[in-house]
């Protein structure tokens, strides 16, 4: 009969929480970036925006600032379907709406790409705090509690031996 093989479940729990961590941080720069890439995207569609006023006229542009939000996009696919719908409204020649439309369907694709990245890297930072926690807590209820029992017999023992030297010599 072979032998069971016992990992060292210190070093587990421990590589546990360091993945967790690595996760987290990792996805969280992730989230930070894909959030700036909203502030990139907006910029793009507000030059389209002021494109079309210049061919229309009619005041498109926004004066606000873009505000940091957890849904950022949601704001973003708003102003595409107001441009649409303004596009759709006013006398704009036929091959400069085609292109209009298709710029801002490039921009729709590039929105829904990021919201899937937001989603999944959620899912991910969520995970990774899962990691740390259930490793630490591991680590620190099967581990630490008995090294810490141990720790303090240990201590013990030698006071004791401390005390039985001294009423030797005493």
């Amino acid at each position: 009969m072979l032998p069971a093989i016992n990992p060292p479940t210190d070093s587990l729990y421990k590589f546990l929480t360091l993945f967790g961590l690595t996760i987290f941080l990792f996805y969280v720069i992730m989230l930070s970036d894909t959030y700036h890439s909203s502030t990139l995207i907006q910029i793009k569609i507000e030059n389209l925006a002021y494109k079309i006023q210049e061919e229309t006229g009619i005041v498109l542009t926004e004066t606000k600032a873009h505000k940091i939000s957890l849904r950022p996009f949601h704001h973003l696919e708003d102003r595409l379907t107001y441009l649409n719908n303004t596009l759709s409204k006013k006398g704009i020649g036929f091959k400069k709406r085609q292109q209009y439309l298709q710029q801002m369907n490039g921009y729709q694709i590039q929105i829904d790409a990021y919201q899937t990245k937001i989603m999944f890297c959620w899912g991910l930072v969520f995970g990774g705090v899962l990691l740390i926690f259930f490793g630490f807590n591991a680590w620190n209820s099967r581990e630490q509690k008995l090294r810490n029992q141990l720790l303090q017999l240990e201590i013990e023992e030698k006071q004791a031996q401390i005390r039985n030297l001294n009423n030797v010599h005493a």
